[in-house]
């Protein structure tokens, strides 16, 4: 066999792997069980969550209450997506970005000009959201509360 055909069939072969393992790769990516991420509920997701998540969509608005204060104003996507922003006492202005489950459960982050992070998780019932907040470099929490307007 000459150095041209060994070169021909070895580049071959490289192809050919590393196609293989791009399909492995990409195969084996999916999420796991988790059905929402920070921009909603992905595509595995059941057509009876998909509507649980479009009744909870909708502008929410409240306030929070503890070791600071403020108030938040946030939208829920039909996919379940949490973008939105708020005023605290202590930093000033911050945007919120998370998201909702179709069972209700709502996680967000809050993030200011310091980049410090608040953690909001609670619940929506009906038109209500509630639950609690944490802020671990400040040590600071408290709890929240608003209505979908």
């Amino acid at each position: 066999m000459d150095n041209n055909s060994l070169l021909k069939k070895t580049a071959g072969a490289w192809w050919s792997c590393l196609l293989l393992l791009g399909v492995v790769f990409f195969s084996g990516c999916g999420g796991g069980d988790s059905e929402v991420s920070s921009a909603g509920i992905n595509a595995n997701a059941s057509s009876d969550d998909a509507t649980k998540l479009a009744n909870l969509a909708g502008h929410y608005a409240g306030t929070f209450g503890g070791d600071d204060a403020g108030t938040f104003s946030a939208d829920i996507s039909a996919n379940g997506g949490v973008s939105g922003s708020g005023f605290s006492r202590q930093d000033g202005n911050f945007s919120l970005a998370g998201s909702v489950t179709p069972d209700g459960e709502f996680h967000a982050t809050g993030s200011g000009q310091t980049n410090i992070k608040s953690y909001f998780n609670g619940t929506i019932d009906h038109s209500a959201v509630s639950g609690t907040w944490t802020n671990p470099y400040w040590e600071m929490a408290g709890g929240f509360s608003g209505q979908r307007q």
